[in-house]
């Protein structure tokens, strides 16, 4: 005749057992997906380091709020974005200079042709947050990062 703890110990061995295998599944799974992170972390970099940002480069700066201030005006303060075609003058770790090529609005006073000397002149040889460009990668662009990356 089977006891109560008996039948106790039979259900805390197939707990066991299933606990057991269901860790050692997991395990495999979480082995996998290391494996996959190492390689999506790997060709991250990689495409890192072919459309890094550096001196010379093309990007754009979408969206920058300007706010133009001028006390003989009414109204004295006019608020606008821009989104900025720049070319990327020095590196800095989390900043990069930035000098503005030309620029696109729908704004109506950034639209004004008297307005854009301006406005231009206010994006030149600026320090901006590198989170803020986004760099313009052409085809010319990749194949120049590979050549220098073999070192022709």
């Amino acid at each position: 005749m089977i006891t109560g703890m008996t039948i106790a110990v039979i259900c805390l061995a197939a707990a066991l057992a299933v606990s057991a295998t269901t860790i050692a599944s997991l395990l495999d799974k979480n082995s996998a997906l290391l494996k996959e992170l190492a390689a999506a972390k790997e060709a991250a970099e990689k495409e890192h380091e072919i459309f890094g940002i550096a001196p010379g480069d093309t990007g754009i700066i979408k969206d920058f709020s300007i706010v133009n201030t001028n006390p003989k005006r009414n109204p004295v303060e006019i608020a606008y974005k821009v989104t900025f075609e720049v070319t990327i003058l020095e590196v800095a770790k989390d900043s990069v200079k930035v000098t503005a090529t030309g620029y696109t609005s729908f704004d109506k006073f950034a639209r004004d042709s008297a307005n854009r000397p301006g406005i231009i002149q206010f994006m030149t040889e600026k320090w901006v947050s590198k989170d803020i460009v986004e760099i313009v990668a052409d085809a010319n662009k990749r194949r120049d990062r590979i050549l220098s990356d073999l070192g022709i």
